[in-house]
């Protein structure tokens, strides 16, 4: 046993027998958490590649930090429990974004709705992603979609935001959304996003058309949005619908 190699009278290193007991797979997976479960040490690398699923998963919620060492091993060696690592360490995500590979599967899970990240952390995520992915895939604009929508402003390049619009298929995330940006928007931006929206929408960018939408909150706002900035002629209140009458 590993005991026998660091136990040596007057020549003890407590560094080295700890080292020793995070990487002995020999111990069964109980006895390892149990020998553990008392530990106030954590390890910024720890070459964990050989240790059974069981007992990285430990490692990763009572040992481990998020550095890159420890990112890219998991990465390689224990797909997804990456994710895990950074879940429990969030903030060192966002201070040291750049440093971490992040490909788009990896950016799914992350701001996915059965992810351990928090709302707020998604969001600091949502701003460090290169423009593109959001863009170019259909998976992540939907799920940005959903996020944003239930934010509090924060600034978008009109491209993103024209970009989640196609991709995103909620109708009322994408309103809530369009609410959220309205007073950021310019006219044409506006005319290009109605135009952009699935029917009966997309008609309150037609000249002299008259849609009638379901009547919620968030349409609610929507046209009185419009309403207030004169980008329609009209619209009436009816009992569980909004007509529209749009600018001649």
């Amino acid at each position: 046993m590993f005991f026998d190699t660091v136990l040596k009278e007057g020549d003890f290193d407590y560094a080295e027998y700890r080292g020793k007991i995070l990487l002995c797979n020999e111990l069964s997976d109980e006895n390892y958490k149990k020998l553990l479960e008392n530990s106030i040490y954590t390890r910024a690398e720890l070459g964990f590649e050989n240790m059974s699923a069981e007992k990285v998963k430990y490692l990763v919620e009572k040992i481990l930090l998020l550095s890159e060492t420890n990112y890219n091993l998991f990465k390689e060696k224990f797909p997804d429990q990456h994710i895990d690592l950074i879940a429990n360490h969030q903030g060192k995500l966002i201070e040291d974004f750049e440093k971490y590979s992040l490909d788009e599967k990896d950016i799914i899970l992350l701001l996915g709705d059965l992810s351990k990240i928090t709302h707020q952390t998604k969001i600091e995520i949502i701003k460090k992603i290169d423009s593109d992915v959001i863009i170019n895939n259909k998976d992540i604009s939907i799920i940005v979609c959903t996020i944003l929508s239930n934010s509090a402003y924060i600034p978008l390049e009109y491209q993103v935001l024209e970009g989640v619009f196609r991709n995103a298929t909620s109708i009322e995330n994408r309103i809530k959304l369009f609410n959220i940006q309205f007073e950021k928007l310019s006219v044409e931006d506006i005319s290009n996003l109605l135009k952009i929206l699935p029917y009966p929408y997309s008609e309150i960018a037609i000249s002299r058309k008259r849609p009638t939408i379901p009547l919620n909150d968030y349409n609610n706002e929507f046209v009185n949005n419009l309403s207030n900035q004169g980008l329609i002629s009209s619209f009436e209140v009816k009992k569980d619908e909004i007509k529209v009458v749009a600018n001649y």
